[in-house]
């Protein structure tokens, strides 16, 4: 089975702290590939989930994105991890992480967008804590482009994945695992 998440942009999610000149298009790549699945029958129409408005609704209560950085906090990578989890669960026997079970600590850091500013401002940003009943049991330290990693789980009676990612999943991993 293969499952498909595309993260939402920053921008998509808090379009009101762009510049006034600035307009979100709709002719964004990701709509134009949802339109061209939804128009013909290659893959069916809601392959792709983009967990945009789930996003968007959820800012209300918590930060999704840091303001220093251009990824998801971990409150907004376990919105799109529950999303995806529903997802797979309609098709594989899958025990989803609940809410409840995690504590979202917040903690002020350099975020990827403020350490190219001189001064290097901090941000709130948060963080997962919850019981990991898993472990990394192989880094190959490759920094972006090949990294790979191998997760265990106490729990061998679970579901295995395979993951193809870009740096968004980082934060999603430990919900994973």
């Amino acid at each position: 089975k293969y499952f498909f998440l595309a993260a939402p942009n920053k921008e998509c999610v808090y379009p009101e702290y762009l510049p006034e000149r600035i307009q979100l298009s709709q002719q964004r790549p990701i709509n134009q590939l949802r339109e061209y699945i939804s128009s013909s029958s290659i893959l069916p129409e809601d392959f792709i989930l983009y967990p945009l408005e789930k996003l968007i609704a959820a800012k209300l209560s918590r930060l999704t994105y840091p303001k220093g950085d251009t990824h998801w906090t971990c409150y907004g990578a376990y919105l799109a991890y529950r999303s995806l989890a529903r997802r797979i669960s309609l098709q594989i026997d899958l025990n989803i992480m609940d809410e409840s079970a995690i504590a979202f600590e917040g903690k002020y850091i350099s975020g990827d967008l403020s350490r190219k500013i001189p001064s290097n401002p901090t941000s709130l940003d948060y963080f997962a804590n919850h019981d990991r009943h898993s472990q990394c049991i192989f880094d190959n330290r490759v920094k972006n482009t090949g990294h790979l990693t191998i997760w265990e789980n106490e729990r061998q009676d679970l579901p295995k994945a395979v993951i193809f990612h870009d740096s968004f999943n980082t934060r999603m991993l430990s919900f994973w695992a």
